[in-house]
């Protein structure tokens, strides 16, 4: 589990994870969403991240600098 700089935000995450690990839902590692049947979520570097937790945390934006003149 990640934590952040605000302990109450994440004792309230940590108090989700630990009620629905009970009730056998997966939860995004990050935010505490519940995954439900159907939905999708990706596995990187071993935690469970919800699509919006996933661009959060290893989206990158490209820029026109980042190409030189032959495009790549």
């Amino acid at each position: 589990m990640l934590w952040t700089d605000d302990p109450a935000r994440d004792a309230e995450r940590y108090q989700v994870e630990m009620e629905n690990e009970y009730r056998g839902h997966k939860t995004c590692d990050h935010c505490g969403v519940i995954f439900h049947a159907g939905d999708r979520y990706y596995l990187i570097n071993n935690e469970e991240l919800c699509p919006e937790c996933m661009e959060d945390e290893y989206g990158k934006a490209v820029n026109d600098e980042t190409y030189d003149e032959r495009g790549w």
